[in-house]
């Protein structure tokens, strides 16, 4: 007896022990209860949490799981060992005669829904051929741009003027220089074409979240890198070298490249005799730090400054006709030279928690300071001639000064949030605020004196040798000084469908 009872105490144990523990999940890893188990003649059913536990057989035999919705599972059992854990994961059942939605979208990242907008390609913006270069180049030959010089990068759009046009950079908002006169002195464009990777132009009713100006919208996105790249390029005129990097990881990405143009060797070719030399460098970096899925860090700046000389000496103009042909001679003395600095740093932090949610916080500092400082001084004379080619005596002669001692200041500092709700590929809902303070400081001192017989007498006429003390009349003088500190919020909601008929 006490044999027996060794033998039973032995084998308590493995008789214990001898069982399947069972779990089943499905694809999202929760537990599936009352899910039907069919083994060795028994049917059982998994708990709240999934788990079932279930003697093993002494036999091979083959446990099966079913549950409607999902697909059915199988395996078998072997007898060993004694204790065996089976996890199960279930995945749902597909009709096979439904017919899922399909999507065909363009290759690539479109960040606009705006129908208006057109889509440039950064290879042609690269290749364009212009002394301005750039995207500016390209804009030019569309049907509703234009432009007053292809010295220029400024452009006017749909008839209105240069400055009526948004331009931004990965959704920032760049300022351009205020006192250009007629878009002539600035002739290299702000956006750096060897980092570009997308560019988005519309020409009119384009989306709330670009602002309130009225004649275009220019969004760039600046490219990031895959691996260490190098690229420039030389010329006569001026140069640029860019370089790209990123990390093992592919977390860390970065593009620099600086440039710098001088065209006087363009300028000084035209018919006039004048010294030209403008000069026109920049340097610009964008960094962007992934530190995971959802969270990445993003810093954009730029520097640039745009010096603009002209020393202008003579000009000589033919026109009129075979029968009274008429010469305009125009003599020059002094210079203009003006002087453009910009300078801008964005630090963007963006959070994408799902595929449908976006938010970003932008925090921007700008600084413009310009100089235009000219005084010059012309005389013309205005020849006819007969029929022999003599000149013939006329009084058609006068002179001009032109004097200006302009000064402008602008400091910009602000911050915008903006986020994004998309719950298909055809939806977006977006709503942004943008908080900015301005400080502008203008000094302008401008005056115009013309002397012309006939058309301008700045005084009345006196003898010669005798002391003139009357007034001297100006064609036009402008003094004043201003500085005003402005404060702006504004905010913009919109909401983006696509419609698909057939």
């Amino acid at each position: 007896m006490k044999n027996y009872i060794l033998l039973i105490l032995f084998f308590l144990p493995v008789l214990a022990f001898s069982q399947i523990n069972l779990k089943v999940l499905d694809e999202d890893g929760k537990s599936v209860s009352e899910a039907e188990v069919t083994y060795n003649n028994q049917t059982y059913q998994t708990d709240k949490n999934g788990f079932v536990k279930i003697p093993l057989a002494a036999s091979e035999q083959t446990l099966s799981v079913q549950k409607s919705n999902f697909k059915g599972f199988s395996k078998t059992i072997k007898t060993s060992p004694k204790t065996q854990s089976v996890n199960v994961l279930f995945l749902p059942v597909v009709n096979a005669t439904e017919i899922q939605e399909v999507v065909f979208q363009k290759k690539g990242i479109r960040k606009t829904n705006d129908l208006t907008s057109v889509e440039i390609s950064v290879k042609e913006a690269r290749e364009v051929a212009s002394l301005g270069g750039g995207v500016e180049g390209l804009l030019k030959s569309l049907p509703s741009v234009n432009s007053n010089s292809e010295l220029s990068s400024q452009i006017m759009v749909r008839g209105g003027n240069y400055d009526e046009n948004l331009i931004y950079i990965n959704d920032v908002e760049l300022y351009r220089p205020f006192l250009i006169r007629n878009s002539l002195q600035e002739g290299m464009s702000i956006i750096n074409t060897d980092m570009v990777g997308m560019i988005n132009f519309s020409a009119g009713g384009f989306e709330p979240r670009y602002g309130d100006k009225m004649s275009s919208a220019l969004n760039i996105y600046y490219r990031q890198p895959e691996k260490f790249e190098l690229s420039g390029e030389a010329s006569l005129i001026g140069g640029r070298l860019t370089t790209g990097f990123a990390s093992k990881d592919k977390k860390f990405t970065g593009l620099v490249s600086a440039r710098y143009r001088n065209t006087n060797l363009v300028l000084n070719t035209l018919n006039e005799d004048t010294d030209f030399n403008p000069r026109y460098m920049d340097l610009q970096t964008y960094l962007n730090y992934q530190f995971n899925e959802k969270w990445s860090l993003s810093f954009l700046g730029y520097y640039t400054k745009n010096d603009y000389q002209m020393v202008p000496k003579q000009k000589e103009v033919d026109f009129g006709s075979l029968l009274q042909p008429l010469k305009l001679t125009v003599f020059y003395n002094g210079q203009e030279d003006d002087q453009y600095k910009n300078m801008m740093g964005t630090v963007s932090v963006n959070f994408k928690p799902s595929k449908k949610w976006q938010f970003s916080l932008d925090n921007f500092a700008y600084q413009n300071r310009e100089r235009e400082y000219y005084s010059l001084a012309s005389g013309y004379i205005l020849e006819a001639f007969d029929e022999e080619g003599n000149p013939v005596a006329g009084y058609d002669a006068g002179g001009q000064i032109d004097h200006a001692r302009n000064d402008l200041l602008v400091r910009v500092a602000g911050s915008q949030f903006r986020t994004r709700f998309s719950p298909d590929v055809n939806t977006d809902i977006e709503v942004g605020v943008k908080y900015e303070r301005e400080t502008i400081k203008d000094f302008t001192t401008e005056w115009q004196f013309v002397d012309s017989i006939g058309y301008s007498n700045p005084r009345d006429f006196v003898i010669p040798g005798n002391l003139d003390t009357s007034a001297l009349n100006l064609k036009y003088y402008i003094a004043g000084q201003n500085n005003i500190t402005p404060t702006r919020i504004s905010a913009y909601a919109q909401f983006s469908k696509k419609f698909i008929s057939l």
